[in-house]
């Protein structure tokens, strides 16, 4: 397996998995802006607005990374060295599918199988092994 100037030999890996990427958590900073705003409006208007403003963009933010995350995953390969790789896909449906491609090359040895997988493209390129897949 090589990528960016790197090889790893696929009878060194020890484990592959494929995990749902981890949510940010709720901003509750945000919040305090919220109240902050809230706290202002008798002082300052235009501060509170500002505020308001500041936590609604910040929420709607973190809501959009969100909705991003829940559509990918995270590969990680375990080496016997014990050293951890983790690649990240944007499509969980895609991960799935190279973690079958992998899973081929591993259990048939490699035999000079010429695989290439696009992560950003989602795409399997010249894998007779793909065909062996259940999807």
């Amino acid at each position: 397996m090589i990528w960016n100037n790197t090889m790893i030999q696929l009878s060194n890996i020890s484990l592959l998995t494929a995990a749902d990427t981890d949510l940010l958590p709720f901003p509750i900073l945000a919040v305090l802006l919220i109240l902050g705003g809230f706290a202002f409006f008798k002082s300052s208007v235009a501060l509170a607005i500002l505020l308001l403003i500041l936590a609604g963009i910040w929420f709607y933010f973190w809501y959009k990374e969100n909705e991003k995350r829940k559509e990918g995953a995270i590969l990680t390969i375990r080496m016997n060295s014990g050293h951890n790789l983790h690649f990240s896909f944007e499509d969980k449906a895609f991960l799935l599918k190279v973690v079958g491609v992998l899973e081929n090359i591993i259990i048939d040895g490699g035999d000079n199988s010429q695989t290439t997988i696009d992560i950003k493209g989602c795409n399997i390129i010249d894998s007779d092994l793909f065909s062996n897949i259940n999807t």
